[in-house]
């Protein structure tokens, strides 16, 4: 997966509640459906934000929230 596909990914996770309300009830089946790479899986399941801002490149930051490993990534102007 692209580093754009997975910040897409983000963001909408971030601002639709109805899709955040999948996720935390199935989060793999929400992720699979995204088609999100195993990489990518393995960055979110593990709260890996490091790993995941570095995929996103030195434009973003990224912060988790919740145990269900919901991400809040920021543009940094």
């Amino acid at each position: 997966m692209m580093a754009t596909e997975l910040k897409d990914f983000l963001i909408k996770i971030a601002n639709d509640g109805q899709l955040r309300e999948a996720y935390v009830a199935d989060r793999d089946a929400v992720m699979k459906e995204y088609n999100l790479s195993p990489e990518d899986m393995a960055l979110i399941k593990n709260a890996d934000n490091k790993g995941i801002a570095k995929k996103l490149g030195a434009n973003y930051s990224v912060a988790a929230n919740g145990p269900n490993m919901l991400i809040d990534i920021y543009k940094i102007e």
